[in-house]
This record gives C-alpha cells, sequence and structure tokens, in this order.
C-alpha cells in the first residue's frame, strides 16, 4: 500500500463557478509507502481542485476507471477522483459533498484572508504496477499504473476516498497572545509546514 501525502499552508483559494475550488500549494506533496524501504522522495507542488460529486468532470473520471478496469477483466471502483503528474508537479481533481463544498466557501475565507489556513490530506492507493508487460498480465493487479506511466504524466491514479482535513496555523487571536502565551506556543508547534 502506498500514499501520497499533501501538507501545506495555503496562500490562496480560487473559486471557479459554484461547483469547484481551486487550492494551490508550493512543496507540499511526497510520496510514501507501507514498507518505508526506499529512499527520500521528491516533494512537488501541488493543484488541488475540489469539484462538488455531480459535477461532469467526477462522472468522466468515473467513467474513465470503469473502462480501465472493464478493459483489464477487475472489478470498477466508484472512482470519486484523479491523481496525475503534469510537468514538474501534481494535480489532483476531486469529488467532495456539497455540505464539504459549502464549507468551503463559507468559512474558510476569514482565516486565508488573515494567513492562517493550512490542509492536510492524504491518497491511499494499492501501489505502483510492475513495469514489465508479461508480468505485469499475471499480477494481481493488472489495472495498476506504473510509476514510469505516472511519471510521464500518461496515466493517472483513480480513488475511491479522500481525506482532507482544513485547520488554522494559529488557534488564538492577537489579542489573546500576550495573555495567554502558552496557548500561543502550542498552536505554533502545531502548524503543518513542509
Amino acid at each position: 500500500m502506498m500514499a501520497w501525502n499533501f501538507r501545506g499552508s495555503l496562500a490562496h483559494i480560487e473559486f471557479q463557478r459554484d461547483t469547484r475550488v481551486l487550492l494551490p500549494f508550493q512543496g507540499c506533496a511526497w510520496l510514501s509507502d507501507a514498507f518505508e524501504d526506499g529512499g527520500p522522495e521528491q516533494v512537488f507542488d501541488t493543484r488541488l481542485e475540489l469539484l462538488r460529486q455531480d459535477d461532469v468532470m467526477i462522472e468522466a473520471i468515473r467513467d474513465e476507471a470503469a473502462s480501465i478496469a472493464q478493459r483489464c477483466g477487475v472489478l470498477a471502483s466508484n472512482a470519486m477522483g484523479c491523481l496525475y503528474r503534469l510537468g514538474g508537479g501534481l494535480h489532483v481533481v476531486a469529488g467532495v459533498s456539497p455540505e464539504t463544498m459549502a464549507m468551503i466557501r463559507s468559512s474558510l475565507l476569514a482565516p486565508l484572508a488573515e494567513g492562517r489556513l493550512h490542509l492536510t490530506a492524504k491518497i491511499d492507493f494499492p501501489g505502483f504496477a510492475v513495469e514489465d508487460p508479461i508480468r505485469r498480465l499475471s499480477s494481481s493487479r493488472p489495472a495498476g499504473v506504473t510509476r514510469k506511466a505516472f511519471d510521464a504524466g500518461q496515466s493517472a491514479i483513480h480513488f475511491d476516498a479522500f481525506n482532507l482535513n482544513i485547520g488554522f496555523n494559529a488557534w488564538a487571536s492577537s489579542p489573546m497572545r500576550a495573555g495567554q502565551p502558552y496557548l500561543y506556543a502550542a498552536a505554533n508547534d502545531e502548524q503543518p509546514r513542509l
């Protein structure tokens, strides 16, 4: 099992129509595996695009995932998004519930304007498929994406679950900092910055 991890502070949010929110990060995404047997992984800039689950792009991602599964003779999952490489960055498209979308649109603008907003997210996936096409046919995951194809931007990783946490860098407002220095120090220690 492998996972793409995302952690960083937001500089801005781009609202695109009523159903899309774009969250650009710099240097916040890295790959990890359950065995941690490899060397350090590269850290990427990320463009996280959140769409409502009924958006036409999410429907297209589901259709693409189902088509790949059908060609490989495996069961199709209910894809809620995909992750792909483009140039030197990662692009994540994820479907979120209408409630999450409404919360993002209504309650995150003030902390964002104050520079106190951070986000952590994680996308688990089974791992990369083997490169050799003969071994790939006999593997347990013939529908997987190879590392080479992913790095070249030729294939996307589809996922059906997406962990998204949004928080604040400083829990205490400025007037409270003088009266409660320990609370402010604890809040600063929790800042998830790379």
